[in-house]
């Protein structure tokens, strides 16, 4: 549910309003609406150099979770939604992402049972995330939310990112 959600998010507002309709029938729907999401995505970008990098939303702060609990205690799903709280209060903190729309994503997350709070020491994850694929030298490439549906790739330090969440 985490990567549905990270869909909602980064661009299928219909995915959105279905699952805060809370119609639970309508699963068929959402899989329908996340394939076709993820696929404009992939096919506005086969080479993963602009766009389609955005699928990557909440997955800088996952997989540094992942790898401080040793890929043991959280499935990547739990482990993105955790990152996709970060990323959501980090992009409000930086006045990226407007409140309404951070907290209307983090309610939803909580209302489907998506834990978006790390429950490790914030400071021992942060140095984890530059190891990241994405990264460019020093330069973490988080994917954060200018709005709903309108995600960002927001460069920023290491530095910087633990100034704002610590």
């Amino acid at each position: 549910m985490a990567e549905v959600v990270k869909y909602a998010a980064i661009g299928s507002s219909p995915l959105l309003s279905l699952l805060e309709s809370g119609q639970t029938g309508g699963l068929a729907e959402i899989v329908s609406l996340s394939c076709r999401c993820k696929a404009a995505f992939i096919a506005e970008d086969e080479q993963d150099t602009g766009g389609r990098r955005m699928l990557n939303f909440g997955h800088t702060f996952g997989h540094a979770i992942e790898r401080y609990h040793a890929y043991a205690t959280y499935t990547h799903g739990e482990a993105v939604a955790m990152g996709m709280g970060l990323a959501l209060r980090a992009g409000m903190l930086l006045g990226v992402t407007p409140e309404s729309d951070g907290r209307r994503l983090l309610a939803l997350m909580e209302r489907i049972g998506l834990n978006t709070h790390v429950p490790a020491p914030l400071a021992d994850i942060l140095p984890l995330m530059s190891g990241d694929k994405k990264n460019e030298g020093d330069t973490l490439n988080l994917v954060l939310l200018r709005g709903i549906g309108q995600p960002t790739l927001y460069p920023i330090t290491l530095q910087t990112l633990a100034s704002c969440l610590l």
